[in-house]
């Protein structure tokens, strides 16, 4: 069955279209704190009847309605800081976890500063001259450069705050590398079906992370 109206479309996942308004954009105009707050406590009030009656299992874990005060005081207080900023807010990381340092990393960083094309072929030939000079290899290295140097500071933060370190093992992380194994041919799949040649792609990236890794 097919429909060309919204909420036909949407269906249960406006549950509350009929009691409230259902935004499929960001309004125009933004609305009082009071005025979302108190829909979301209806929404809230609404929901909790079912599993404070005992009719559903696993969707909730009951912890006593004082101990969920409790979480949103201290949630409240932190909900705003960005955990990775130790620096800044190192009461928040307690835990950190590292893999086997004999072992090759899983993953690598990867920044991408872009530019509009068309906006790039608008500027006049100096201007081009100058961004020409300051992108590319030469920059891609000296950021690379600057982002490992980062990382001994930060582990040092870290250690001066008396965080927990654990380390992952070499042979836990075969056994992800297995988990996922699949996952290059499903992309490569996706990428060839946008009519990109995928296993190139990937395989150019191989090439280049061994080319550069330490």
């Amino acid at each position: 069955m097919t429909s060309d109206s919204p909420s036909a479309a949407f269906g249960d996942l406006h549950p509350y279209k009929d009691r409230f308004a259902a935004h499929t954009q960001i309004p125009a105009h933004g609305r009082p704190a009071e005025e979302v707050f108190a829909e979301l406590a209806a929404m809230a009030e609404a929901e909790n009847q079912k599993w404070n009656r005992g009719q559903v299992s696993g969707t909730f874990y009951h912890g006593g309605m004082e101990h969920y005060a409790f979480l949103n005081q201290a949630f409240g207080a932190l909900s705003h800081v960005n955990a990775l900023q130790r620096d800044i807010c190192p009461s928040v990381t307690k835990f950190e976890s590292e893999t086997d340092p004999k072992a090759r990393a899983l993953y690598t960083a990867v920044f991408i500063f872009a530019m509009n094309q068309a906006k790039y072929d608008s500027l006049p030939p100096d201007l081009k001259k100058v961004i020409d000079a300051n992108s590319g290899a030469s920059l891609s290295k000296a950021i690379g450069a600057k982002w490992d140097a980062s990382a001994p500071p930060a582990r040092k933060i870290a250690t001066d705050h008396g965080n927990t370190f654990y380390v992952i093992p070499a042979s836990e992380l075969e056994n992800w590398q297995k988990a996922t194994a699949n996952l290059p041919d499903d992309w490569i799949k996706d990428v060839a079906a946008k009519g990109q040649d995928g296993k190139m792609l990937l395989q150019s990236a191989k090439d280049l992370i061994r080319k550069y890794e330490k």
